[in-house]
């Protein structure tokens, strides 16, 4: 993945490193975006192959154990990446499997550093600032954040060229997800999901926009597709590795956002739109309590209504009772802000 734009004269250069995670990629295009409106950047992306998994523990004894920088011809004992085209100024990432670049990158250059993740066994002390959707115990340069980082904003959506054929009509949007942080789908769940569009659209007088994922699933995905009435589809996108992110077309041609509620980064997505989201869950869901803990959260803001998808199917006008708040400054404003504070210390 790459995104390096050109640079403006006097921009200070970032080092985002990527491990090919759409979702870590977006999060740190998110981060980016908020240091953008502040300073001018010049940002250069880096993907970063980890070549052992068994690496990380090395580099998490040598980071802890050591305080001198290592070259970076030892680094690329461990990771594979390309050769960079200018110095960096500040490292940007996000996933526990660039943590260790992160933190190594920015002791050898002396610079700060910023990572969005778990922090994997490494001290918060490694890093200028560390974002989390929950407290580090201990770590004064931890940045508590409102939703999982994206570029995506009420502002930003307004930007985005609808096509004629989808502004023209009443489009809600579907962000699919799948199996994974303690939720899984049988056969009946994608089918009853393709349902349960069918009905909403036929009684809302909407057409869907729908948008599968990695995650996903051929097989999932191909159930779910064949459940969806053509009547009803205003645009889709199956997932492939080539096909274009329309993420931000849907939400910002969309009144209502519907959201798997496996994903935590489309979920991050969809609340940044500053529209009603709903999450959906199977039959099967049993999250952790921390994944609990945020949707709570969410819920108790008014951010977010949560629905079983059997419950939803049976009885459609649940969300007609959801009330929703709208969010008083952009997560990206907010985020902006304080990171000028940690990087400013």
């Amino acid at each position: 993945m790459s995104d390096n734009p050109v640079a403006e004269p006097g921009a200070k250069t970032v080092w985002v490193l990527s491990d090919g995670r759409p979702g870590h990629f977006n999060q740190a295009k998110g981060v980016v975006k908020a240091l953008s409106l502040t300073r001018s950047l010049q940002v250069e992306w880096l993907d970063m192959k980890l070549r052992v998994g068994f690496f990380r523990i090395v580099q998490r004894e040598l980071l802890k154990h050591t305080r001198t920088a290592m070259p970076l011809a030892v680094l690329r004992l461990f990771y594979k990446f390309p050769a960079p085209q200018h110095l960096p100024e500040m490292i940007v990432s996000a996933g526990g499997r660039t943590s260790f670049a992160n933190a190594w990158l920015a002791r050898l250059f002396d610079i700060p550093n910023i990572f969005i993740g778990s922090l994997r066994g490494l001290p918060a002390e490694l890093f200028t600032a560390v974002l989390t959707l929950e407290p580090v115990p201990d770590a004064k340069n931890n940045i508590v954040l409102q939703f999982p980082v994206s570029e995506i904003t009420p502002d930003y959506l307004e930007t985005v060229r609808i096509p004629e054929n989808l502004a023209s009509k009443s489009c809600w949007a579907l962000l699919v997800g799948g199996a994974g942080s303690g939720y899984h789908y049988s056969s009946e769940d994608w089918q009853r999901l393709g349902a349960l569009l069918n009905r909403l659209a036929a009684r809302h007088g909407i057409h869907w926009l729908v948008c599968s994922t990695r995650r996903t699933g051929k097989a999932s995905q191909t159930l779910l597709e064949q459940s969806i009435d053509r009547q009803y589809l205003a645009d889709a996108s199956w997932y492939s590795a080539q096909a274009d992110n329309k993420i931000p077309l849907y939400l910002a041609a969309a009144d209502r956002i519907f959201v798997t509620e496996d994903s935590m980064t489309m979920l991050g997505e969809a609340l940044g739109s500053g529209k009603p989201v709903f999450s959906l869950q199977p039959e099967n869901a049993s999250p952790n309590q921390r994944y609990r803990n945020a949707l709570q959260q969410y819920v108790a803001r008014g951010l977010l209504s949560q629905h079983s998808m059997r419950e939803l199917l049976a009885d459609p006008e649940q969300i007609h009772a959801a009330s929703f708040n709208r969010i008083s400054e952009s997560p990206l404003q907010t985020l902006s802000r304080q990171l000028q504070q940690k990087l400013h210390r």
